[in-house]
């Protein structure tokens, strides 16, 4: 075990607040790059997604989380539909982000 003390609360959400920030951060640069490919794939008149890609995708996030793997990549998707192809706008720190329960 080395000497640095555990992380207290303030300091632990000090720490999701980063990574908050570095998955939003990621998130934009992939919507990004999303439009760009959908416009590259447009210009060369193939259809605006691969649906092998999609369920690759959809299988890559569920192998690696879960089953709520699942619906992150359904989100990613959408998100990327959503991209354009310029830079989007930083959002506010924090960002609220709503999150939707379904019975189980």
């Amino acid at each position: 075990m080395s000497g640095t003390p555990p992380l207290g609360v303030p300091e632990r959400q000090q720490q999701l607040d980063r990574l908050d920030d570095a998955i939003i951060a990621l998130l934009q640069e992939r919507r990004l790059a999303a439009g760009q490919l959908r416009a590259l794939r447009s210009a060369r008149s193939l259809p605006a997604s691969e649906l092998v890609g999609e369920n690759r995708l959809l299988a890559r996030y569920r192998e690696a989380l879960g089953s709520p793997g699942t619906g992150i990549a359904l989100e990613l998707l959408a998100l990327a539909r959503t991209g354009a192809a310029a830079t989007p706008e930083p959002l506010p720190h924090p960002v609220p982000v709503p999150v939707e329960r379904t019975p189980s």
